[in-house]
């Protein structure tokens, strides 16, 4: 068995707190790696195994009866997951497994016992727990039958003896406890969740406590990331040069060197960061951090106006780097710098590239990103914009500040982009959250407007929502259009005299926005046309008068006997000359009489009788055809 060693060629994490002993060995069987952890106490304890439905287990409680001295924290490898809790003044150890494990008392101490049998126990003051991926490499699985005569293992006097652990070179290898394994792995927790203030305090006291500490150079590493993370060039600086003095051959010297370089651009000193840039460069080229300081080198160009060149490196990432974050953040750049260059399309081509392939970038750089949506949306690329509103969201919970403003914009920017089924999803999705939200008078104003474009197959139903908008937003430019809509949908469905009673409303619309007179006007004239086929003289001569509509002169008969009738000689006797120079005789003789007949009861006799004279000569005409 070989025992491989993790952690800077340790072999084993030991953790003393108090009484209290945790320890973690990695190991290789067969090609198969495994690892063991140890817990012990001077106390005996309880530990569970808890298991599914399947019989597979799950995961393991250890329950002492006391709280150690100092907090243990979390503890992982690739094989276990440890946590801890208080409840019911108990200290509760859990341990969940990344692959398979099984769990053993250690009931004998073989170093003072000389007799062991099988036994099942559920306290012991050692227990072991074994990782492994496929197969247990320290149990057979055997079986036992409960009624066969279980015999103690008698072991002689002159058992052989003990060595324990080797170090490389074969020579026993003292185990001590490492006290500063549990800080270390704070530390690395602080800075995995951005906690960049207390990683930086917990470094400097570690640094302090364990000047010798094997985790020196890892301790001087998360030092420059973190002063990276907060900005602090010129404390960076001077952490990278003493990491570059003692630790110059460290597998992450590239890393430290685009810090270097970066905080050197940073400070203004630019001549100083090429000298590590061409370094990085030409020592790491195809590394992820030679990718990161083509970003950084891009960065600098375009904050100095030479902004062909930067574009060359940002498409060198964008075009190479086989990481999705380092090109996402290259294409965001070239989007952002195309958009304020009035060239949308590329922009947009950018910004798509980042949706299709790493769409939660945007969340990860939120305040970024809404601006870029912002100013899309300011630009007129709505659907764009809305698209990366999305992305947003899709990582964001209620809790957010931010959350109630981008999910009301992004409702807006859909229906800007005339997407109307994703916009009133939205906008609903917005009023079911906030009832009573800042923007919901806003959001059901915008809901109201999309109503307009919507199918008004249910007359009924859509009038009467024209109806309680033009109330609910009067005087607003939404009642307006509502107002409009209502009047077209009359129109269209030949409610004339209703589109005809609005007419006061409506000329008070803006004309260069709504065509109302020859909305009016077709109502009317299409009204007079409706009261003339149905006899209704009085009523269309009247919409005549009053709105001095002209209607085509198919209907001038029916208009010249509802004249006649109603006493109208002088409009009678106008639409009867009109028809006089006819090119048809027989309508020509028609309307002349029609034209005698009115300048009769008018009492023009002298007319009368010259217009009866052209009629006899044109019946005469009609004889000799």
């Amino acid at each position: 068995m070989l025992i491989q060693r993790c952690l800077l060629l340790l072999v084993t994490l030991y953790a003393t707190l108090g009484a209290l002993q945790i320890s973690i060995q990695t190991g290789k069987e067969a090609q198969q790696s495994f690892s063991v952890m140890h817990i012990r106490d001077t106390t005996l304890f309880e530990c569970h195994a808890v298991k599914n439905s399947v019989n597979v287990l799950t995961e393991i409680t250890c329950i002492f009866d006391r709280v150690p001295s100092q907090n243990i924290g979390v503890l992982n490898n690739n094989f276990f997951h440890m946590t801890t809790t208080l409840k019911n003044s108990q200290f509760i150890i859990h341990i969940t497994p990344y692959e398979k494990m099984d769990l053993f008392p250690i009931l004998f101490d073989l170093h003072k016992e000389n007799a062991l049998f099988h036994a099942q126990s559920s306290k012991s003051k050692h227990w072991s727990i074994i990782g492994y991926k496929e197969k247990n490499p320290f149990s057979a699985r055997e079986s036992f039958n409960d009624t066969a005569i279980n015999f103690p293992v008698l072991f002689t006097p002159g058992a052989l003896p003990f060595v324990g652990g080797l170090d490389l070179n074969g020579n026993p290898l003292e185990m001590q406890p490492i006290k500063d394994v549990a800080e270390y792995m704070k530390i690395k927790e602080y800075y995995k969740t951005k906690q960049y203030d207390a990683a930086l305090q917990s470094i400097r006291q570690m640094q302090e406590r364990y000047p010798h500490s094997i985790f020196s150079s890892e301790l001087a590493l998360y030092n420059i990331r973190t002063l990276h993370q907060l900005h602090e060039s010129e404390a960076m600086l001077e952490a990278s040069k003493q990491f570059i003095r003692e630790f110059s051959s460290d597998q992450n010297i590239a890393e430290v060197l685009v810090y270097t370089a970066h905080a050197y651009s940073k400070l203004g000193m630019f001549s100083d960061a090429d000298y590590f840039y061409d370094h990085l460069f030409n020592e790491h080229g195809n590394s992820y951090f030679a990718y990161l300081g083509y970003v950084y080198k891009a960065d600098q160009l375009a904050e100095s106006g030479s902004w062909n060149k930067a574009r060359k490196f940002y498409a060198k990432v964008l075009n190479e780097t086989s990481d999705v974050t380092l090109a996402s953040v290259a294409a965001f750049k070239l989007a952002r710098y195309y958009l304020e260059h009035a060239q949308r399309q590329k922009a947009i081509g950018y910004i798509g590239k980042i949706l299709e392939g790493n769409r939660s970038y945007f969340a990860e750089h939120f305040s970024d990103s809404y601006d870029l949506a912002m100013r899309l949306s300011d630009h007129g690329d709505y659907a764009m914009a809305a698209a990366i509103a999305g992305a947003l969201l899709d990582a964001m919970t209620p809790r957010h500040q931010q959350y109630e403003e981008v999910l009301k914009n992004r409702g807006i920017w859909l229906a800007r982009a005339h997407d109307k089924a994703a916009a009133i999803e939205s906008f609903e999705r917005y009023l079911k959250m906030f009832a009573f939200g800042q923007y919901a008078d806003e959001i059901k104003r915008e809901k109201d407007a999309l109503f307009f474009d919507m199918n008004d197959s249910n007359m009924s139903a859509t009038l009467q929502a024209y109806n309680r908008i033009v109330e609910q937003y009067r005087g607003d430019a939404i009642a307006q259009k509502a107002l409009y809509k209502k009047a077209k949908l009359l129109y269209d469905h030949h409610k004339y005299a209703q589109v005809v009673a609005l007419q006061e409303a409506l000329r008070a619309l803006d004309p260069q926005e709504y065509d109302v007179t020859s909305l009016i006007d077709g109502a009317v004239s299409a009204l007079m046309q409706e009261h003339l086929n149905r006899g209704e003289c009085h009523d269309a001569l009247t919409l005549s008068q009053q709105y001095e509509i002209t209607l085509p002169d198919t209907w001038d008969e029916k208009i010249y006997f509802c004249a006649f009738e109603a006493g109208e000689y002088l409009l009678a006797k106008n639409i009867a000359d009109k028809h006089r120079k006819t090119q048809t005789l027989n309508e020509r003789m028609t309307w002349l009489y029609r034209y005698i007949q009115v300048d009769f009861k008018l009492g023009n006799y002298t007319e009368v009788l010259d217009a009866s004279k052209e009629l006899i000569t044109l019946i005469k005409m009609e004889q000799n055809q």
